[in-house]
């Protein structure tokens, strides 16, 4: 986690230290800088959101199982996937560009959960 914040700040130490030694550089190097800093800086925070949000579904997909049970949960998504044309399996970036963790993901999470669960009950 904490990498994550070192790597959110180090575009801002970037574009602190151009403007410091930028009347060294030639304008169109500042430029460039400080703009690429301020594009890895933007694309950071949307990572993060995308991220977040991918955390609350398999929360939410967790939840859903508590009430409902495992075997409904993935009929269900497989329904889903199948109405909207997902496919199950997708590429690593798909959980990047799309709200939703892919399908294959969320099925992996829900027997992970159920498995939780059994464990809590036989306590």
């Amino acid at each position: 986690m904490l990498k994550g914040y070192a790597l959110s700040i180090l575009p801002v130490v970037l574009i602190t230290i151009l403007l410091r030694i930028g009347d060294r550089l030639p304008e169109a190097i500042l430029t460039i800088c400080v703009v690429i800093s301020f594009v890895v800086l933007v694309g950071g925070v949307l990572y993060r959101l995308v991220k977040f949000n991918l955390k609350c579904e398999l929360e939410a997909d967790e939840f859903a199982t508590e009430l409902v049970g495992a075997d409904a949960m993935i009929k269900a998504v497989k329904k889903i996937s199948e109405y909207h044309e997902i496919p199950v399996k997708t590429p690593k970036w798909f959980n990047v560009i799309y709200s939703h963790p892919s399908i294959e993901e969320r099925i992996k999470n829900l027997r992970i959960s159920q498995a939780k669960n059994e464990k809590a009950q036989n306590m």
